[in-house]
């Protein structure tokens, strides 16, 4: 089931992990169908999202960009990741995970400064899709 939580600048959705349909689209504030994704974690500077390891790296970064435009100055890094195990890995310092397999899963880092905008890059490496 999708619970909805709203705030003053938008709606956010919050996604229980066994309950997530990545298949299909959700519409932004600005009517665009982007990629259906979970937030993993969010600080004050920055969240790393979870999306479908089935999304496309142009769905994915049609969301980073949709991202960029709706939390511009809001975040100094916003990083996507297409596998909760990978993510944990990396939070928990986990040195046995091997490193080409994180970088197959961490797809896109979105970063930069409060005054220049926010960059997105594609970081995934050997991944197919």
């Amino acid at each position: 089931m999708l619970s909805l939580l709203f705030n003053t600048e938008r709606a956010q959705r919050v996604l229980k992990s066994d309950d997530i349909e990545f298949a299909r689209k959700v519409r932004s504030q600005y009517g665009e169908e982007t990629i259906q994704y979970q937030v993993l974690k969010q600080w004050s500077r920055g969240m790393h999202i979870l999306v479908s390891e089935q999304a496309s790296r142009n769905e994915v970064m049609n969301l980073a960009e949709r991202l960029c435009r709706e939390d511009a100055g809001k975040f100094l890094v916003i990083d996507i990741f297409d596998s909760r195990e990978a993510w944990l890995s990396r939070e928990r310092g986990d040195a046995t995970y091997p490193e080409i397999e994180f970088y197959k899963h961490y797809l896109v880092q979105i970063g930069g400064g409060w005054h220049d905008g926010l960059k997105i890059h594609w970081v995934a490496e050997r991944r197919d899709h």
